[in-house]
């Protein structure tokens, strides 16, 4: 009976010390007071230290484990650019339907070639340079503003031109060619957007603060939720630490007995 006495305190003082110490771990979650003084280890180590287990996770975190060149690699060997890239053919498709991006096109499209006709080696320039110089001796009228009506008579055709059915349906058709392009894998098309799409990812993963969303996340995290996460990741092997507590105090039990009883 004493043989069993003294092996069961054994046991119960393993296990207890361990189980008090996991309790310690989370628990209490706020300081606790007596007559004004704060009793030692409230509240637990891990609401205590909070602050300091974020920034010390958060800098292993995005220092070791999630560096940008780490994640762009990761992203690239997983095929990313190529999902990016198989993505905008449907988009692209919608674009070509939408009437919004028509009239942006076409607005691009009008302004460029108007610009171009206004600019110093367009058209402008070249019948100034080819036609009116040749024919201007001996007629007494302004060139010049012959010059700016024919211009902003193209210019007006040109906006027509933009905005009519038949322009824009040779836009939807020159899109519906580029989707096309993108849907084959081995196209120049193809291999020059992931490429393309693989730098842009790598860019912005290096702009990401990965520490800040890191610690962002974890600060959001309430002790509750912080416990919850510790114990679905590490609960097992606490309890082992229990058991093994409560093995060592049978142990130190028979060891007790031997010595001393």
């Amino acid at each position: 009976m004493k043989l069993f006495g003294l092996v069961l305190f054994a046991v119960v003082h393993g296990y207890f010390a361990a189980w008090l110490a996991v309790w310690m771990l989370f628990r209490p979650r706020k300081p606790l007071f007596i007559g004004g003084h704060q009793l030692p280890f409230t509240p637990g180590l891990l609401p205590a230290s909070r602050g300091q287990l974020e920034d010390s996770i958060a800098d292993s975190v995005a220092s070791q484990v999630l560096r940008p060149e780490i994640l762009q690699e990761s992203a690239i060997r997983q095929g990313i650019p190529r999902v990016i890239r198989g993505a905008l053919p449907e988009q692209i498709d919608q674009m070509g339907e939408d009437p919004e991006f028509q009239e942006i096109l076409s607005q691009g499209v009008a302004e460029s070639v108007k610009s171009y006709l206004r600019s110093k080696n367009g058209m402008k320039a070249e019948i100034e340079q080819n036609a009116l110089v040749k024919y201007s001796a001996g007629f007494n009228f302004s060139w010049d503003a012959i010059l700016a009506g024919l211009l902003r008579q193209v210019e007006e055709a040109v906006d027509r031109i933009v905005r009519t059915e038949k322009f824009r349906g040779g836009t939807k058709n020159a899109l519906g060619r580029i989707a096309d392009d993108l849907r084959k894998d081995d196209s120049a098309l193809s291999v020059k957007i992931e490429t393309v799409s693989g730098r842009i990812l790598g860019a912005g993963i290096t702009a990401l603060d990965l520490r800040g969303i890191i610690k962002e996340r974890l600060a959001a995290l309430t002790d509750e939720e912080l416990e919850n996460l510790v114990q679905k990741t590490a609960g097992r092997h606490l309890q082992s630490i229990k058991y093994v507590a409560a093995a060592i105090g049978v142990l130190f039990g028979f060891i007790s007995l031997v010595l001393f009883g």
